[in-house]
C-alpha cells in the first residue's frame, strides 16, 4: 500500500486524477474509509488514520453507484 499524509494524498487525488470524496465511513480502531471517484469513473479507497497519515487500498476505473437501502426508506 502506498500511505502517506492525508493532506498531500487527496492534494494528488485531486490534480492528477480528479477525484473528489462520494463516501466515507468509519472503522475499526478510528480508521475512516473514504471512496474518491472521478467524472470519468476511476476511483480510490483510502483508509486514513487519526495520526494524520493515510494509505491508498484500492484504485480502479468503471466506478459506478448504486442506491442504497438508506436513501430507499421515507423518514
Amino acid at each position: 500500500m502506498v500511505c502517506a499524509e492525508r493532506s498531500d494524498i487527496l492534494r494528488k487525488l485531486a490534480n492528477n486524477f480528479d477525484e473528489a470524496q462520494i463516501a466515507m465511513g468509519l472503522g475499526d480502531g478510528g480508521r475512516v474509509i473514504e471512496v474518491f471517484v472521478s467524472p470519468s469513473g476511476s476511483f480510490t479507497v483510502l483508509l486514513s488514520f487519526p495520526t494524520g497519515h493515510s494509505c491508498i487500498a484500492a484504485t480502479g476505473e468503471g466506478w459506478r453507484s448504486t442506491e442504497t437501502r438508506a436513501s430507499r426508506e421515507t423518514p
